[in-house]
């Protein structure tokens, strides 16, 4: 089950649908947006390690694989789930009101604490590993991506300024990417590469802070007791999302640790284009969800219906994904990051079945069990299979190198899938999605 920041705040917005709070017009085309950031955060590492791959030695490659994939856990850290449960809290407030305020400036001063002790987490690997260029390098990288959960996303699309906020964020982000690749280009130096990264992240949450009318002097003067109020209401959503990730970085960092450089080095590259392709999923959960949780919100039993139509259309497109993949995979290994990475195209065939997978969990997750309100359950699987394929990584990796890690990913994605079909199947009522009578559901709304 893929889950990241604007998809699920996409589908946390779907729940007002049913309130009449949000038109069906604008929603369409701040999903489009939200879809073009998807498609933009994938593809922005992906370039960047193409172009590591082909100015620099493996070791620097590995290094950045490195940094990026435990980047993503600190960011997970960083954004602390606050856009699972921020939305409804914010749907409380007025527009003006202080109570938003307080609510955006105490979430806002949680990830800035959140950031620092990134940085921190960072630095102590670099200080274990004795200053060394690579662990620079990774370090530099980590921090760069972790920064990126200070932005205001949640709040911009809660206020139908999705397209806004894509603009800002996908703007700097290429511009960060163009001006590091630039300057590493001409001066040879990877590290500029994050710093300049780093710099446009920093950026883009300065002019969303500014446009949501947030002033900088009352963020130092907040109270311990208000940053930790907001942590502890939104632990739930960092439980959802650091799950999901356990067993998608993750699994990409514990090979880094237990194994070889040269092991990352033919992993990272098949990893990115399945998450890449992964991506193309998701439209179909940003536009479906809404829909569901209009239907849940009047009958349990046509949101299931609706649930049950989406799922077919999800699991056909996956079917249809995978197969491209299985027939393009390599070729576009060799064309993106060189043909010297050609043999990442074996791990990448092995790991065709898990768009199937996904596609279904998807369906299940995102399009059912989040809409119907059930977001604890949906954290429980996404929990199982992180714990599953953290566990078999640790196993694996060691022994069986880049195969391990595509065992223990191939594994945790089918029991995150097995799990919500259990759940869906014959879980309490109101979480199945095969209803045929509504009558005596409560409804997720309630």
């Amino acid at each position: 089950m893929a889950v990241s920041g604007p998809p699920a705040a996409a589908i946390a917005q779907g729940a007002r649908y049913g309130q009449g709070r949000v038109r069906p017009g604008p929603a369409l085309s701040q999903l489009l947006a939200l879809f073009a950031a998807q498609v933009l955060s994938f593809a922005a590492p992906v370039v960047v390690l193409a172009a590591l791959a082909r100015w620099t030695s493996s070791e620097e490659f590995a290094s950045a694989a490195f940094g990026m994939a435990t980047g993503v856990l600190l960011r997970a850290l960083v954004e602390y789930g606050f856009e699972f449960t921020g939305l409804s809290l914010l749907a409380r407030h007025d527009e003006h009101s202080s109570g938003r305020r307080d609510l955006i400036m105490n979430v806002f001063v949680a990830r800035t604490y959140l950031a620092g002790f990134a940085a921190l987490v960072a630095v102590a690997v670099v200080v274990a590993q004795g200053w060394s260029g690579s662990s620079v390098l990774a370090a530099l990288f980590a921090v760069a991506v972790a920064v990126g959960g200070l932005n205001h996303g949640w709040v911009m699309i809660a206020e139908g300024r999705a397209r806004t906020f894509v603009v800002i964020d996908s703007a700097l982000r290429c511009v960060g990417v163009g001006l590091g690749l630039l300057l590493f280009w001409r001066t040879g130096h990877a590290t500029l590469l994050p710093g300049a990264l780093l710099a446009s992240t920093l950026i883009a949450a300065g002019l969303q802070h500014q446009l949501l009318g947030l002033g900088w002097p009352r963020a130092l003067h907040l109270r311990w007791h208000s940053v930790w109020s907001s942590l502890s209401e939104h632990r739930h959503g960092l439980l959802l999302r650091l799950s999901v990730l356990l067993y998608t970085s993750g699994i990409a960092v514990i090979l880094g640790v237990t194994s070889s450089p040269s092991e990352l080095v033919l992993f990272a590259p098949a990893e990115k284009l399945l998450r890449a392709f992964l991506t193309l999923l998701m439209p179909l959960s940003q536009l479906a969800a809404p829909g569901v949780a209009r239907a849940v919100a009047r009958d349990a039993a046509e949101g299931a219906a609706v649930a049950r139509k989406a799922l077919r259309a999800t699991l056909g497109f996956g079917v249809v994904l995978a197969v491209l993949l299985g027939l393009l995979g390599e070729p576009l290994i060799g064309l993106v990051f060189g043909d010297a990475y050609r043999p990442s195209g074996g791990y990448l065939l092995a790991l065709v079945p898990c768009v199937v997978v996904v596609a279904v969990s998807n369906a299940l997750g995102l399009q059912w069990l989040l809409p119907a309100g059930e977001s604890r359950l949906a954290g429980r699987a996404a929990l199982a299979g992180g714990l599953a394929g953290g566990a078999a990584a640790v196993l694996l990796c060691p022994r069986e190198g880049a195969w391990g890690a595509v065992i223990a990913m191939t594994l945790a994605e089918v029991v995150v899938t097995a799990v919500l079909a259990w759940v869906c199947l014959f879980g309490r009522q109101r979480s199945r999605l095969w209803l045929r009578d509504g009558s005596g559901v409560r409804s997720a709304a309630t």
